[in-house]
């Protein structure tokens, strides 16, 4: 009976959470719009975020995420984690060729609480600024690449636990403390991120390489749960 307790919970942990989760947007992605596929969602209505095939000048493979400003708007593009998530961990590369305005910024964007925007965010534009929220909801710059950043990859992360409260983002191997996370209960998403400062200047980008590891409450409890059974079990 304790193995088949241990095996039902270690079930429902499987089958609850697809993750971690990684992809460099290769097949069963197609080209054309990025919304609806694989779980992604896209928030504005003119599709800039498309899957494209550049050939060799993904990351790796083929596809990218090709990201387009089309109407000087600011979208993000969303994988929801699952709920009550309270430590992620989440990466992604990104390509700025050189015709991008340094007035754009790109990267990666956390939300907390469903609502609640900007409050964990570390981006880069094409003259290597880097930006981020060293005080809450307000992106600004933060560091410097050390010179123009465009026709190359730059690798991002963020570091995000509810427990101790603190958010840190990395890129190209420096690390920046972001500012506390408040009051938030759960992140609900870290998302592929594009910020026009200018007015309506233009912006391009490529996403590859996304990943993603959450740790959620339920997760946390779950996995008390099956080391549980398995002490109970040595003991019986």
């Amino acid at each position: 009976m304790r193995a088949l307790t241990l095996l039902a919970v270690a079930s429902v942990a499987s089958a609850a959470f697809a993750f971690p989760y990684s992809t460099s947007f290769e097949s069963p992605f197609t080209t054309g719009a990025l919304d609806m596929q694989q779980g992604w969602e896209s928030t504005d209505t003119v599709q800039s975020y498309t899957i494209a095939n550049v050939g060799s000048g993904a990351r790796t493979g083929s596809q990218v995420v090709r990201f387009e400003d089309k109407a000087g708007t600011a979208p993000w593009a969303t994988r929801q984690l699952p709920g009550g998530t309270i430590f992620a961990i989440a990466a992604v590369s990104v390509f700025i060729p050189t015709t991008t305005s340094a007035d754009y910024i790109f990267g990666l964007d956390a939300f907390f609480d469903v609502l609640s925007l900007d409050q964990a965010n570390i981006s880069f534009d094409s003259s290597g600024r880097i930006w981020g929220t060293q005080t809450a909801g307000n992106i600004t710059q933060i560091g410097n690449l050390g010179g123009a950043a465009t026709n190359r990859w730059v690798d991002l992360r963020l570091t995000l636990n509810l427990t101790t409260n603190t958010a840190v983002g990395f890129i190209d191997g420096q690390s920046f403390n972001l500012a506390n996370v408040g009051t938030a209960t759960e992140i609900a998403s870290v998302d592929l991120f594009s910020f026009d400062r200018g007015t309506n200047v233009g912006g391009v980008a490529w996403y590859d390489d996304y990943a993603a590891v959450p740790e959620p409450m339920t997760m946390t409890v779950l996995v008390a749960g099956l080391a549980l059974a398995a002490r109970r079990r040595r003991k019986a």
